[in-house]
């Protein structure tokens, strides 16, 4: 019977050993992956990723992310800090009970949320929603790095809360699955409505009252299906979609609606050295300034010459500015104008003042 018990405590430690060795070494994967897509993040455009600090534990690691936005025209900064818990794999039991963290076989589950004292608005956002976290992402990564996301932020129901007179939220909603090494990229996000009205400015200094702000949306949807291809450019399309949007600002008069907006860019490859790359605008109606209509925008180039394309790329992720080397930039311009593209632009309206075609 000794012998039986020992044997079995030998075999407990033995597991809880290979089980907090394989934390160890999932929280060391998870760091590598989290400094992958650090890097992948910050590459061009004018968003810029940092780390504020990585505090990696036994069973889970505390992450905090630094984003960095230009400030607009009005001075404000819309810079922000996302908080980070990884549960480490095989089996992410730091997260026992966290809603939503998956008690199976997994790499590492990563639930992201934004730190609500990063950033003015952040506050303000955290102010209405109260004891509800604004945004959550929870990511379930494999032990090849592919990941599965899901995005939430809760409705929201605001009645005379300082500028607005009420505002009515109904959440998003986004999943989106990246393959191993960004290999693919597929997902959507969607928001079923969103619609606000402000207060009215009162009469002041023989100014008249104003009226008041108002926006109304529905279904927007946004949905991503590429893959990475040769060049290092990923290929596929991008869609972008909203059933309805009417605005009203101040102004009397000044209404404006669209009904059936949808944009969808797509990048495909021709022949073994060629890129084409696509962009299609469509509303089914469009009314500003008492005026209506329908119109479609079709800009299409086409015989892109492929590895100028990924230089072009490469000098725009690696240049601070584009002004930095203009020379640099003029050079693969030309590079790229050798190959002869096409460019194309098909663009049609029909208007209450009569039919326009353009090509």
């Amino acid at each position: 019977m000794n012998k039986l018990a020992g044997s079995v405590i030998g075999v407990i430690v033995v597991a809880a050993a290979g089980m907090t060795g394989a934390m160890y070494w999932s929280g060391l994967q998870a760091e590598r992956w989290y400094e992958e897509a650090l890097a992948e993040g910050s590459k061009g455009g004018n968003v810029k990723l940092s780390t504020v600090h990585y505090q990696r534990g036994l069973f889970s690691s505390q992450i905090m992310t630094r984003v960095e936005i230009p400030p607009t025209e009005s001075g404000a900064d819309p810079s922000f800090s996302i908080r980070q818990t990884v549960y480490h794999g095989p089996w992410p039991l730091a997260g026992w009970g966290t809603p939503g963290v998956p008690m199976q076989m997994t790499g590492a589950v990563v639930r992201a949320t934004l730190d609500s004292e990063s950033s003015a608005w952040l506050r303000q956002l955290a102010k209405w929603y109260g004891n509800q976290e604004p945004v959550v992402a929870l990511s379930q990564i494999a032990f090849d790095g592919a990941s599965s996301t899901g995005i939430t932020m809760p409705a929201l129901v605001l009645n005379d809360v300082e500028d607005l007179k009420t505002l009515n939220y109904s959440g998003l909603q986004g999943q989106f699955q990246v393959g191993s090494k960004m290999a693919t990229v597929q997902g959507n996000l969607t928001v079923a409505s969103l619609e606000f009205i402000g207060k009215p400015e009162a009469a002041s200094d023989g100014q008249p009252a104003t009226g008041s702000e108002q926006v109304k949306l529905q279904d927007l949807a946004l949905t991503v299906d590429q893959r990475q291809g040769p060049f290092n450019l990923l290929f596929g399309e991008t869609s972008f979609k909203i059933a309805e949007l009417r605005a009203q600002d101040q102004t009397p008069g000044s209404a404006f609606a669209m009904t059936g907006l949808s944009v969808t860019g797509a990048l495909t490859q021709q022949g073994s050295q060629q890129v084409a790359g696509e962009l299609r605008i469509k509303a089914d109606q469009i009314t500003a300034d008492q005026q209506s209509g329908t119109g479609s925008l079709h800009l299409a180039l086409r015989q892109l010459d492929g590895p100028t394309l990924e230089k072009l790329q490469q000098w725009q992720q690696e240049a601070s500015s584009p002004a930095d080397d203009p020379s640099a930039l003029l050079a693969l311009m030309k590079t790229l104008l050798a190959g002869k593209p096409e460019f194309m632009l098909d663009s049609q309206a029909k208007m209450t003042q009569g039919d326009w075609q353009g090509k």
